[in-house]
């Protein structure tokens, strides 16, 4: 193989591991997005809470109970601190997270696409180099 086929192939393996890891964070963001979603609904649906309902103790055991009315909740905003906010403010919280979620998964997004495009264009010249070396018949 020659050098600068060599340099083609190290440049689309090192591309191919770029694009893996950008897919990666894309699922991470997607996945917190719905975690941020259900959060969201959850909150909303706080005062049907208070008229009872199934809460999930693990193995599929489920107690049925009734929330007291809760003008406050506890909210994580980073290295397991929790703050005490209204419902209202919660929310806000959770919408300035989802923000900025959808604003960096935008981001990968634009990365991955480049990505990808760099990987197809070298791709296309290793292929012409091969091309190019083998005879005609």
């Amino acid at each position: 193989m020659t050098d600068e086929l060599q340099r083609k192939a190290d440049q689309i393996n090192v591309l191919r591991s770029q694009a893996a890891e950008l897919q990666e964070k894309m699922q991470l963001m997607q996945q917190a997005l719905g975690e941020l979603s259900a959060s969201q609904k959850a909150l909303a649906s706080y005062k049907d809470l208070q008229n009872g309902s199934l809460f999930p103790l693990g193995s599929g055991v489920f107690a049925k109970a009734r929330l007291e009315a809760v003008e406050k909740v506890l909210v994580d905003v980073g290295g397991r601190v929790l703050v005490e906010q209204s419902l209202q403010d919660a929310q806000k919280t959770l919408e300035k997270r989802k923000g900025a979620i959808e604003k960096s998964a935008q981001d990968v997004t634009n990365n991955y696409a480049a990505v990808i495009g760099q990987l197809e264009k070298i791709s296309q010249e290793a292929e012409e180099i091969i091309q190019r070396r083998t005879p005609s018949r």
